[in-house]
């Protein structure tokens, strides 16, 4: 009998873990990811910076999140994932009762363009793993890549080279609708 009514006891503790967890814990978690730069040149590096904050006062112990972007941007070195199209890297939070946690990844653009990072969905637990909460988190932040700009004090032009305006005015074709190695074709009639 003792045993039985042990084991309802336990069945009502883990209902109502469930039910604060529902309705009073994991709906009030926020989560935020921000790109740092707005434009940045090729090969430069940049922060993906993801923020979560518990306002409640219980801890929760488990929420994972996962980051999609581009396959020209390269996240946190060997952790990420990849494939033809995207890449992708976890992340994994413990957050104790009223804690803000920040986390921010080292990416770096490998290819001019721009680029943003895509809906990312958390998921998160309760305090035994029984109720799994999930939600999907709009990014709006986007990268600009622009080419990589040229070194001039490097790389100084000679102006001997043919360049410029003055060299494309000598070499101007007068017949310019007649490809040079075309000859005309006479027909006899």
């Amino acid at each position: 009998m003792e045993v039985i009514a042990i084991g309802i006891l336990v069945l009502i503790g883990v209902y109502l873990e469930q039910k604060i967890y529902k309705e009073f814990i994991l709906p009030y978690l926020s989560y935020g990811c921000a790109i740092s730069k707005v434009e940045i040149y090729e090969g430069e590096g940049f922060e993906i910076v993801e923020t979560v904050t518990n306002p409640t006062w219980l801890i929760m112990p488990c929420l994972k999140s996962e980051i999609t972007t581009s396959r020209y941007i390269e996240l946190g070195g060997q952790v990420c994932s990849a494939n033809e199209k995207h890449r992708s890297i976890g992340s994994l939070f413990s957050i104790k009762a009223s804690q803000k946690i920040t986390r921010s990844w080292k990416a770096r653009a490998l290819k001019r363009g721009c680029y943003h990072v895509e809906d990312i969905t958390i998921v998160a637990t309760d305090l035994l793993g029984l109720y799994k909460y999930s939600d999907i988190v709009k990014v709006k932040d986007e990268i600009l890549v622009l080419p990589k700009p040229l070194d001039l004090r490097t790389q100084l032009i000679s102006p001997q080279y043919n360049q410029g305006e003055q060299i494309v005015k000598t070499f101007y074709n007068r017949r310019s609708f007649f490809n040079s190695r075309c000859k005309k074709v006479y027909v006899k009639g």
